[in-house]
């Protein structure tokens, strides 16, 4: 029985939401196998519901199915009782367009986007059987490589990946493939130094580290001439012209962001000390506004999809943003479909863009003041006030919004008991504000998140708060906790985990 009658007929009747595992969603597109030239899979190390709402992954698959005479498909990380079933029906895990397994691939791509799905990294490679150490994997297994925001510390999970793509990897990715079409009889030592000489490649084996007493890194030295002292990161120079998909896969499951999702601009004119996004996918690139229209467009005729969601680290920053809003309002207002803008600053709203936004449905209007005084978003160079948060949060009442979300963080470097009191006093000032100027009920919810001292900002070198220190400021803050709010704390230890490994070298790939 092949592999696929094996899956539909005898395990996925067995699993919690089957549509995970059968693919042949609308858009799917499934090249033939023995004429494509370089075979990858895009690895995704969570569920499917998380990776399907992945941008980076529906630019890269489209860009590669659709402009190459390469392949990609896809693969996600099983949920607990899916794996359970394969391991016991010793089925290795499997792309979704063909049902091939991993380990027949010529490429296996992971999406590096939190620290904790490592773990989930290494699982998928084991369900692969594949061996995770670069070093202990045969010559005729795939090249496992990896690229995403945590490429640009690759040294605590190194030892696992052939090669590392640091910065977007829309240009990169391509020139990859065709060296490893080209180069098919090539030993993987020779094809690995060829790699590196692209730009955006990091390849580990081929760079000895040095430490120093105090076990920082002393130095890294290549180990052929032909390999770069130092990895430059790869950016897609002229984004208003970038590949962008006009027919992303549909998922026949929900999923965490289903909606047309369209990528205004790359990169934050804003410089917030924490902010890792914000330092690595510099400089700001923005699309032409006419661009974005046209994409919304395609997506929307291509999935039925009821609502555009805009894109980027700052969207209101964007420089047409007061154009484009009123112009896909205006458009699709009529046919139902909905605008929402998922990021958010405080003094960049206007009462103007929460009117336009709000004609067709209204949802949670999310806001990030991220510290609960002035002094404290000084120091993280925030530069938002108060005046303009409550300004924002008027308008928004006054448009008829009635759920406001807030981010902030505990732990920041310069932290005392002032700056946790100020959260819960801005809380109070905002549901305040709710019952004075909306005419119904509102929400005010609050997520809390704990700091993580990222590398490439310039608070990666500041000390993380403790397990300890983080719960006593959760319970301080959750005993002030008024009526009508609702609060939503991270995980301490997980967010304590995710600070070691950011900042981490190659002697941690053994502890993951």
């Amino acid at each position: 029985m092949q592999l696929k009658d094996r899956l539909f007929n005898q395990i996925l009747p067995l699993v919690s939401k089957p549509g995970r595992y059968t693919g042949n969603e609308l858009n799917m597109i499934k090249k033939d196998w023995e004429q494509s030239k370089t075979k990858m899979v895009f690895a995704f190390p969570d569920v499917y519901e998380v990776g399907m709402s992945h941008l980076g992954g529906k630019i890269l698959y489209g860009l590669i199915n659709e402009n190459s005479n390469h392949l990609m498909e896809r693969v996600f990380a099983p949920w607990p009782d899916m794996e359970h079933q394969l391991r016991e029906a010793e089925i290795p895990l499997f792309s979704l367009e063909s049902f091939m397994p991993l380990s027949s691939f010529d490429v296996i791509g992971f999406s590096l986007q939190y620290e904790l799905s490592l773990t989930n990294i290494l699982n998928m490679l084991d369900l692969a059987r594949i061996n995770p150490w670069a070093q202990k994997r045969k010559e005729k297994d795939p090249l496992i490589i990896a690229g995403g925001p945590l490429a640009f510390n690759p040294e605590p999970y190194a030892d696992f990946f052939d090669v590392i793509v640091v910065g977007e990897g829309e240009e990169v990715l391509p020139l990859l493939l065709d060296i490893i079409g080209e180069n098919k009889m090539m030993g993987k030592a020779d094809l690995l130094l060829k790699l590196a000489a692209l730009e955006g490649l990091y390849v580990p084996s081929l760079y000895r580290v040095e430490y120093e007493e105090d076990y920082r890194i002393k130095e890294m030295v290549p180990l052929n001439r032909q390999v770069p002292p130092r990895v430059r990161k790869k950016l897609v120079r002229n984004f208003d012209r970038a590949y962008f998909p006009a027919r992303p896969v549909l998922p026949y499951i929900e999923i965490v962001h289903d909606r047309a999702v369209i990528e205004v601009m790359r990169g934050c004119h804003r410089a917030c000390r924490f902010c890792q996004a914000g330092m690595i996918y510099r400089p700001v690139r923005e699309k032409a506004r006419e661009t974005l229209e046209d994409q919304a467009r395609q997506q929307l005729l291509s999935t039925g999809y009821e609502e555009i969601s805009l894109c980027s680290l700052s969207t209101l920053d964007y420089s047409e943003v007061d154009a484009l809003v009123p112009n896909l309002v205006a458009a699709y207002r009529d046919k139902g479909i909905g605008l929402s803008l998922p990021s958010l600053r405080v003094d960049a709203f206007s009462i103007h863009l929460a009117d336009e936004v709000q004609k067709v449905r209204k949802t949670t209007l999310t806001l990030a003041p991220e510290a609960g005084t002035q002094r404290l978003r000084n120091i993280i160079n925030k530069n938002v006030t108060e005046e303009d948060l409550f300004r924002a949060v008027k308008a928004a009442f006054q448009s008829g919004w009635k759920s406001i979300k807030l981010y902030f963080m505990l732990g920041l470097p310069g932290e005392s008991r002032e700056d946790i009191e100020g959260i819960m006093e801005l809380l109070r000032r905002v549901r305040d504000l709710g019952k004075q100027y909306s005419r119904r009920p509102v929400e005010i919810r609050a997520s809390i998140a704990f700091f993580v001292p990222k590398a490439h900002t310039p608070f990666q070198w500041q000390a993380q708060s403790s397990i300890e220190s983080f719960e006593e400021k959760k319970k301080m803050l959750s005993s002030m906790k008024a009526r009508g709010m609702k609060l939503n704390f991270h995980d301490a230890r997980a967010s304590y985990l995710e600070g070691i490994i950011a900042r981490g070298d190659r002697r941690l790939s053994r502890v993951i």
